[in-house]
This record gives C-alpha cells, sequence and structure tokens, in this order.
C-alpha cells in the first residue's frame, strides 16, 4: 500500500489520506475483506501521529467504506454485504406459504418461480451521483467505450423512479454512493459499482518531475478539481500545484503556459493543447470489460 504525504502541501493531512484510501478502496487495490495496517504501523511507516490516522478509518468508516471492530482492527467494508437481507430458506418459505394458502399448487409456484428469475432486459444505464459535474464525467468516460443509452441520476431521482423504470435499468455507482442506494433499488438488479482508477500513474508522473517543477489541475467540474489536488497534493508542494476551472479561459492560458504536467478529465482532455497533459479517467479499463459482459453484444468498444 503505496501513500503520498505531503507535509508541506496544501491539503490537510488527513484529507490526503482519507481521498487515497478511498481511492485504492474504489479502485481494488484494497480488496473487500482486506485489513488495513494497524494505526500503530501505519503510523511508524508514514511517521504521522496515530491520531491522524485513526481520524482517517473514522472518517472512511463513517462513509461506509471500512469496518472498524476492536480485537480485529480495520478492514475494506464488503459493499455487497449492503444487500443482504433475511436468509434465502426464509424468504423461500414464506412464499411458499402465502402461495399455498392461495390456492397454487407446486407446478403452478415452480413455474412462477421460472418466470421470475428470467431478468428483464437492460434497456438504459443510469449513473448515479449527487454530484451532475461528476455525471456528466462519468457519462463522457463511458460514452468513448459505450454505445448504449445513459442518463445520470441523484439518489432522490432514483428513489422517485417507477418500478418498472427501476426494473429495466442497470444503476452504477461508487463506492461512496452505494450504501444509500441499494437500499433504493428493493427488487430490481443490485448496483453495478464502479471500478475507478487507482490513479498510481498520475502521481507518478507527478513525483517523478523536478520539485520546482508545476503540475496543473484542469476541469469545468469543481468536484474533479477537489479530488485530483487532494490526490496530488500528496506528490506535489504548494508552489507547484496548480488549478484551474475551464469557466476561467484566462486562468487555463496561464496555468498551461507554467505547468509541466496537466491533469484533466476526459472531456477537457479532448480541448487541450498541452505537450504533457494527462487525462485522469475515472474509470479504469476493467470496467468496462466487466459491463460487456451485462449489455449486447457489440455495445461496449475495447478500451
Amino acid at each position: 500500500m503505496n501513500l503520498f504525504i505531503n507535509r508541506e502541501g496544501p491539503v490537510p493531512i488527513h484529507d490526503q489520506l482519507c481521498a487515497q484510501l478511498a481511492q485504492m478502496i474504489a479502485a481494488g487495490t484494497l480488496a473487500p475483506g482486506q485489513r488495513l495496517p494497524s494505526i500503530r504501523a501505519l503510523a511508524q511507516r508514514t511517521q504521522l501521529h496515530h491520531n491522524t490516522i485513526l481520524g482517517a478509518y473514522q472518517a472512511l468508516a463513517s462513509r461506509g467504506l471500512l469496518v472498524i471492530k476492536e480485537g480485529s482492527g480495520a478492514r475494506v467494508a464488503d459493499l455487497a454485504a449492503l444487500q443482504a437481507g433475511p436468509a434465502l430458506d426464509t424468504l423461500a418459505r414464506a412464499f411458499v406459504a402465502q402461495a399455498r394458502t392461495a390456492g397454487f399448487g407446486e407446478a403452478e409456484i415452480l413455474a412462477a418461480c421460472r418466470r421470475a428469475l428470467e431478468p428483464a432486459p437492460v434497456e438504459r444505464l443510469v449513473v448515479v451521483n449527487q454530484h451532475e459535474d461528476l455525471q456528466e464525467m462519468y457519462l463522457h468516460e463511458l460514452g468513448r467505450h459505450v454505445k448504449f443509452p445513459m442518463i445520470g441520476a441523484t439518489l432522490e431521482e432514483v428513489g422517485a423512479m417507477a418500478s418498472a423504470d427501476r426494473q429495466r435499468s442497470l444503476f452504477m455507482t461508487s463506492t461512496n454512493n452505494a450504501p444509500a442506494l441499494a437500499p433504493l433499488l428493493g427488487d430490481a438488479r443490485p448496483p453495478q459499482l464502479f471500478k475507478l482508477s487507482p490513479g498510481d500513474e498520475m502521481l507518478a508522473q507527478a513525483k517523478a518531475l523536478p520539485a520546482d517543477e508545476a503540475v496543473a489541475v484542469v476541469s469545468g467540474s469543481s468536484r474533479f478539481l477537489f479530488l485530483n489536488r487532494e490526490m496530488l497534493a500528496g506528490a506535489r508542494d504548494e508552489g507547484t500545484l496548480l488549478e484551474a476551472s475551464t469557466d476561467d479561459p484566462g486562468r487555463v492560458a496561464s496555468v498551461l503556459r507554467t505547468a509541466k504536467l496537466v491533469v484533466c478529465d476526459s472531456a477537457t482532455y479532448d480541448k487541450l493543447t498541452h505537450p504533457r497533459k494527462y487525462m485522469a479517467t475515472l474509470l479504469a479499463p476493467a470496467f468496462f470489460d466487466d459491463l460487456a459482459l451485462v449489455l449486447p453484444p457489440g455495445a461496449v468498444t475495447s478500451v
């Protein structure tokens, strides 16, 4: 587990830890159930105070990404368990009892079960995120490799959807939103969790630059700027980490002249001209492989 900690950077160390650990969990670098280093061990390894490590672990636990138990330490949460309900045998017995009470025979009950097990065809993809700018970023990245109807939605909009609309949709979201999304889907198909890019290559490129060279983050999304600033803060000092919103062309032109490396989202990448621009994708290539298994043939092109 490689962490980049910058004690002199503009982002608090606590936030650097949270951002990098959350990214590792979302990317699968830290697997469900995996035990994280103890607070003492990680404090010694990073030369940070144990309260800083404890605070980061607790913050991630409050977001549902870690499970902390006395005696067993901190482990990556198993988000699949969020969908766990009553034991299957209990549900089956209750259904059979109700069906028999209603006068149905064994053959009729089995036939109804077989019909219910036939999955409804997926007719659209729904990207669930509370921030519209991040929704748009996910949709743009998906659109580069997926030819299929797609929309974005907030948790509130998912909750307001008709049951029929949920049944014909494949919901996709990040680990941050999964704990709140799963209960909203009811009997619809479970959400597909994004596999996010770990960010290792971006951090390595930023870390490899001379200490006095500038790195810029450029995007039209305030969330993208914020998240990548936190990630890069572990690799760059405050004076060499720049950012610019595409809503401010003058600022963008200024940082492009100064920066040796420009980190941008996929939509911005297509519009910028710079000798060293880096497209910081949200989605890992492996996610598109997973998506190809559940969509019609030809809907997903190679990454």
